[in-house]
């Protein structure tokens, strides 16, 4: 395959969410125009209680205006792995710390956007603290048994099914197709 040539960004919008302005050159000589939101590396965690329960952050999303239940998770800091960044996030969000953290994988979010994804899978996860919410978040801890979570991520009540499904399949908890 040929490769794309890279022409030049340009910042469109730097607020909490950045736009870049990516022109590129195709493979055919034609050039465009991409819109690219510019973020770092983030981390969504699947935590998993001894009891098999899965700790949930339940918040407001502006985008499909509704109430989403997310996997603990937000910005991976310079010099954190993904593990320590879930550790924090899911303390931070949600109150709780875990026996385990463990590195599935990492992707890209989706195709316009910079920014990488850490998958963690927590087990062993217990509550010990009241969560320590940053400003402009704001949400509320939900525990979910493994039937009402799978349910949630078919009803499309998640903003992160693809670690929800990751995380049980690694754990046995989903049967390969």
């Amino acid at each position: 395959m040929n490769s794309w040539e890279h022409i030049k960004d340009t910042k469109v919008y730097d607020g909490w969410r950045k736009v870049i302005r990516r022109r590129l050159k195709m493979p055919n000589g034609i050039e465009a125009d991409f819109d690219v939101v510019g973020i770092g590396r983030c981390v969504a965690t699947f935590a998993l209680t001894s009891d098999n329960k899965v700790v949930c952050f339940n918040t407001y999303r502006p985008g499909p205006a509704k109430d989403l239940l997310e996997m603990p998770g937000g910005g991976v800091e310079d010099g954190e792995t993904y593990e320590e960044a879930a550790q924090r996030e899911l303390l931070e969000e949600t109150g709780y710390t875990a026996d385990t953290f463990t590195l599935l994988y990492e992707y890209h979010k989706d195709a316009y956007s910079t920014g990488t994804w850490g998958v963690v899978c927590a087990t062993g996860a217990t509550k010990i603290q009241e969560p320590e919410l940053e400003d402009g978040e704001w949400g509320e801890t939900k525990l979910l048994t493994l039937d009402e979570f799978l349910q949630s991520l078919q009803e499309g009540m998640s903003t992160d099914p693809a670690v929800g499904y990751a995380a049980m399949l690694h754990l046995g908890l989903l049967k390969k197709a």
